[in-house]
């Protein structure tokens, strides 16, 4: 039984989507590729965020964002996994493609520097299973710097 009050709890996923929600539909769009799949993808993170909120409430959990991050990249890898995603045609119409590049809603979302790094910091724990230390900031920020640069 949780010793936090459903107001508490409820209020505390208010402001986890009103700090990161944003941000986790840039992620989630990145990966997914989809504006439609990455909404979808951030409901579902936040609806298992808040199955868990208590711990994040009694401090078990030291990083919200990193934490929020998490589940939000395995529920995009959960969603290209699927059998639906494995079976539908992703090809679309020429007539049916944007006119330029600029009107794609992914491009609306492009990620900030910040936003940039931690994602990186995210995905190299995932990738190494080593801790972010503070001595990759620098190669960190050099590969962000290469990317504005392609």
């Amino acid at each position: 039984m949780s010793s936090f009050t459903e107001d508490e709890r409820e209020e505390k996923l208010r402001h986890l989507m009103d700090v990161y929600g944003d941000g986790l539909k840039r992620l989630c769009c990145v990966y997914l590729r989809d504006l439609g799949l990455a909404e979808d993808a951030v409901q579902e993170t936040f609806i298992k965020a808040y199955d868990h909120i208590d711990e994040l409430l009694s401090g078990e959990i030291e990083s919200a964002k990193a934490w929020l991050m998490r589940i939000a990249v395995n529920t995009c890898k959960d969603t290209l996994r699927s059998s639906w995603m494995r079976h539908i045609d992703r090809r679309q119409e020429i007539e049916a493609l944007p006119l330029s590049i600029a009107s794609c809603p992914e491009e609306k979302l492009a990620l900030t520097e910040h936003e940039a790094e931690s994602a990186l910091q995210t995905i190299i724990e995932e990738k190494t299973g080593l801790s972010y230390t503070p001595e990759w900031d620098a190669v960190i920020k050099g590969i962000v710097d290469n990317s504005h640069t392609l």
